[in-house]
């Protein structure tokens, strides 16, 4: 679509400064980094662009922005649901190594019991807020011991 719509707009004589939009937009759009909108689509056709061509390059751009957003939200919850299984997998297995610890030493303090409580709760509250941008993903994936003593 942006080449065609570059073409229109060279054959009306027109530089991008002289179209009603940025050259920095116009040029996004015909180099296919951006979609225009309707209204700078009918500046097209004012310049002599045929209607329907532009219509149906418009309409096949819609279709593919739709896909790949589409596609985009699937990997994005893919990712999610992968990130909530690892952190189901990292709270198991510390509940697993609190009950042997405490097997090992005889039991806990009704204290230390308290902290352990809150930990798991906290673990569980930043689980169930879990994407992509989550510090806490990021932790999870990298593992650093580091950052688990100053990250709650």
């Amino acid at each position: 679509m942006g080449d065609y719509l570059r073409t229109v707009r060279e054959a009306s004589g027109r530089v991008q400064r002289d179209m009603p939009y940025s050259s920095g937009h116009v040029s996004a759009v015909e180099n296919g980094c951006s979609m225009p909108s309707v209204e700078m689509l009918r500046t097209y056709v004012d310049l002599g662009g045929d209607y329907k061509t532009i219509a149906t390059f418009y309409a096949a751009a819609r279709k593919a922005t739709e896909k790949k957003k589409r596609q985009q939200r699937a990997a994005q919850r893919k990712l999610t649901n992968v990130a909530s299984n690892e952190a189901d997998d990292i709270l198991t297995e510390f509940q697993k190594t609190i009950r042997k610890i405490s097997a090992k030493i005889g039991g806990f303090s009704q204290t230390s019991y308290a902290l352990i409580g809150q930990l798991e709760e906290r673990l569980e509250k930043r689980q169930a807020e879990l994407d992509d941008d989550d510090p806490l993903l990021t932790l999870l994936k990298n593992g650093s011991d580091d950052e688990w003593a100053g990250g709650f």
